[in-house]
């Protein structure tokens, strides 16, 4: 599953997690990967706890363009707070997220296809759509990691 690669990805960056590029971005790579595995941690628990029955198609023209397109636009949303950490973050507390992370990856796998999450601006997503945007967001941030460590 291309999800693990990229936490595996992640767990790779957490020795570089104290560096930071204001010019790049206003958080440094730590608080990144906090994001990124708060959002994958979020989602992935609230699908494994959806009812597959209370899932009803809708379109939504950003969830199909940016899925499709696989790419986000940068600085024009804000995290939600449940996934905005803005105290310290510690590298044990990465490392635990990240075996939160993978274990949550391993347990989605055999859930029924309408499992559902509801996205604050893409509506209801699917397991697969969910998975596809778990996908593009920890991209998305991976490539905000590595513009930061170039400096």
């Amino acid at each position: 599953m291309k999800l693990v690669n990229q936490i595996n990805q992640l767990e790779n960056y957490i020795p570089k997690a104290d560096i930071t590029n204001s010019s790049v971005s206003a958080r440094g790579v730590d608080w990144h990967i906090d994001h990124i595995l708060k959002v994958i941690n979020v989602s992935l628990n609230v699908l494994k706890k959806s009812n597959e029955e209370d899932y009803k198609w809708s379109f939504n023209l950003y969830k199909s363009v940016f899925l499709t397109v696989g790419t986000f636009p940068r600085n024009r949303v804000r995290a939600p707070k449940v996934v905005n950490n803005k105290a310290d973050i510690l590298k044990g507390e990465l490392e635990i997220q990240i075996s939160e992370a993978k274990l949550n990856c391993n347990e989605i796998k055999d859930l029924p296809a309408k499992s559902n999450f509801k996205h604050p601006f893409f509506g209801v997503l699917t397991k697969k759509e969910t998975i596809r945007f778990l996908e593009v967001h920890t991209n998305h941030h991976i490539k905000i990691i590595k513009r930061i460590l170039k400096k």
